[in-house]
């Protein structure tokens, strides 16, 4: 009878948990709606083949992309966000902002839901600016990179070696002033310059100047993002100020009366030999019929090291979500998993992730594209993520005009002390 007895227990408790675990697993894989708000490029042009594997690896988690104008995104996540609306499980995160979404509680830590091991999947660069306050926030989905690109026709019409592409033998900005000056001609002695040596193309924005600083060890912010007076003024930020102004007032190598973003024309209508930007332009540059080039990596001050502009998207939970375990397949699966590598397939751009730069290198050196080559040299080795900081958007305004100032002849020390006092008034609101 006890034998009876105890197989009958035995038989309820498997049904019971057969039962209570089937019951766990419905609830787990009940249908859920997970939404990610981007930019309309990335929304129609590459998330759609990875969202598509996404959904069938995870059936019961649908995807919903709400995609809109760059500018417009930032109005819409600001505005939902500072509401605690729910209605946003996945947000972009534009790599400056990460340490300002932090600081207002937009984003949901994720340390839960990413192990070491799975952090060390990413570059140092990338996973520097994910980590605010010892706390992982939001992990990279691409990255960005700068380099020289040289018109050949210019190099060889007046008897100068290009510089070489491989990143050991880089020039310095010394080079790179003795040939642009060379380079620089009045082609029919009237007085007016017809071909301007160097060039650069945001030449007033933060990320592409902040490596000038960075080659000579400057740093720009104090460690807890709260202050830049004893940083961006000091020696550094001077010397490499007093050189980016030397280009154009001394050098007389760069053009001034160049606004934003016109450098890339003048390169293409073969007006600048040597153009410091990013390798987004090199498929213009390769549709202009008879402009041949090369693109070197980024020159270096030689009593410094080569340093590069680094940083792009990344992606994270909203702390508001109510769906944060699906969100982190999402975003797992997004700067991981394949869908990263799906990502770098469609999109072209930089990656990352450690796992897809070694495919990315790999296929850079199979189909001879030394552009990729050498950013995924720089990813890993001199990349130098922007300042972590709560104020970077009102750092890089004012540093903006800041910029603009020194190329315009304004005394660098001066200007970057007065910025300096006006950037630490700015951070002190997130101090409190």
């Amino acid at each position: 009878m006890m034998k009876k007895l105890i197989i009958t227990f035995l038989m309820l408790f498997i049904a019971v948990f057969i039962f209570s675990t089937g019951q766990g697993e419905s609830q787990e894989k009940k249908p859920v709606t997970v939404t990610i708000v981007t930019i309309a490029y990335v929304g129609e042009n590459v998330l759609p083949r990875p969202v598509a594997v996404f959904r069938e690896k995870y059936p019961y988690i649908n995807l919903k992309v709400e995609s809109y104008p760059f500018a417009q995104m930032f109005e819409v996540i600001e505005t939902k966000m500072s509401a605690s609306a729910t209605d946003i499980d996945v947000l972009y995160v534009d790599v400056p902002v990460v340490a300002n979404y932090t600081v207002k509680g937009y984003l949901e830590p994720l340390d839960a839901y990413f192990t070491e091991e799975d952090k060390n999947q990413f570059i140092d660069s990338a996973l520097e600016a994910s980590t605010i306050n010892g706390k992982f926030m939001a992990p990279p989905i691409n990255s960005s990179s700068v380099g020289l690109y040289c018109n050949t026709d210019i190099f060889r019409e007046n008897g100068i070696e290009p510089p070489s592409i491989e990143p050991e033998q880089r020039w310095t900005w010394s080079k790179v002033v003795e040939v642009a000056k060379r380079l620089t001609i009045d082609s029919d002695n009237d007085g007016q310059i017809d071909i301007w040596g160097f060039s650069i193309d945001q030449f007033n924005r933060f990320y592409q100047m902040q490596p000038f600083a960075a080659s000579l060890g400057g740093k720009a912010v104090s460690s807890d993002g709260l202050k830049v007076s004893g940083y961006i003024n000091a020696e550094p930020w001077v010397k490499a100020a007093q050189f980016y102004q030397d280009l154009f007032h001394i050098f007389k190598v760069a053009p001034l009366g160049v606004s934003d973003f016109q450098s890339p024309e003048l390169f293409k209508a073969g007006k600048v030999a040597m153009l410091l930007t990013g390798p987004w332009h090199a498929n213009a540059f390769n549709q202009v019929e008879g402009l041949n080039w090369i693109y070197a990596p980024h020159p270096y001050f030689a009593e410094g090291k080569p340093v590069t502009p680094t940083g792009s998207w990344h992606i994270g939970i909203s702390k508001n979500s109510q769906h944060k375990k699906e969100a982190a397949e999402v975003v797992r699966f997004l700067t991981l998993e394949e869908g990263n590598l799906i990502y770098f397939e469609v999109g072209g751009n930089l990656p990352a992730n450690k796992k897809v730069l070694d495919y990315a290198e790999k296929l850079a050196k199979e189909k001879g594209d030394t552009i990729m080559a050498i950013c995924t040299h720089e990813a890993r080795n001199t990349a130098v993520p922007r300042p972590l900081t709560p104020g970077y958007l009102e750092l890089e305004m004012m540093m903006y005009q800041t910029f603009e100032d020194i190329r315009n002849g304004a005394e660098p020390k001066k200007a970057l002390d007065q910025v300096a006092v006006k950037i630490d008034s700015a951070l002190k609101k997130y101090s409190r």
